[in-house]
């Protein structure tokens, strides 16, 4: 199937394989198919254990070690991922396409204060001078916390609450302006309150910056479903 011009993503025919030990591999996702443009917000549903973090993982090749494509082809704005050198990936990861993980508490660093986790990933992928980080980790941050940025960037982790968390994984995820955010249940851990508070700072992301969100949550008005 050719790619369609106007998609900013396009995901042919994935199949995924776990390899146990000792054993014949287990299919996690067999045949997935969907095209995403820009501006646009997918959510993928299905029940625990049905793919949804495998599908994630494997659009940035992040996998677990056990975890292998089969067959298949991904495209980023037309580049291939699948047969993407280590130095092309480190390009799209994080700057081009970035994901949010599932669970706060464990992809954020415990000792480490909300601004200058932000600050790592702008070093990461951009200018290495200390004004400019400081001066783009405070914009990023106003963007997810705009009344309160100075006093969360000082906070660790442990002094957030369960959507304060959450948003700090989004600011993370959007500081590098990637063309596309992939979310991996995002709202699972959260109260409905809290969840309806997440998918608002979303859909004020993607009207601001065009950017796709993936927030796999069927309460996210506007968006396409596929699953």
């Amino acid at each position: 199937m050719a790619r369609r011009m106007a998609s900013i993503l396009e995901v042919q025919d994935l199949h995924v394989s776990y390899q146990s030990r000792g054993g014949a591999p287990s299919q996690a996702l067999a045949g997935v198919s969907f095209h995403v443009t820009r501006g646009e917000i997918l959510g993928v549903l299905g029940e625990s254990g049905s793919g949804k973090s495998t599908l994630a993982g494997s659009l940035l090749r992040l996998l677990h070690l056990n975890g292998k494509i089969t067959k298949g082809a991904v495209f980023f704005e037309g580049q291939d991922i699948l047969h993407a050198n280590s130095n092309e990936l480190q390009e799209i990861r994080g700057k081009r396409i970035s994901l949010i993980f599932q669970e706060p508490s464990v992809a954020l660093h415990p000792t480490m204060r909300a601004g200058e986790q932000v600050r790592q990933v702008l070093a990461a992928h951009g200018s290495a001078r200390k004004n400019t980080l400081r001066e783009k980790t405070r914009q990023v941050l106003s963007t997810v916390f705009p009344e309160e940025t100075e006093r969360i960037s000082q906070l660790y982790p442990h002094q957030l609450s369960g959507g304060q968390r959450q948003r700090l994984l989004i600011a993370q995820a959007i500081a590098c302006g990637p063309s596309l955010v992939i979310a991996d249940e995002p709202t699972a851990s959260l109260d409905p309150t809290t969840q309806m508070e997440i998918l608002g700072v979303f859909r004020t992301l993607r009207e601001k910056t065009g950017r796709c969100n993936d927030p796999h949550h069927p309460q996210s008005s506007g968006a396409r479903w596929t699953g």
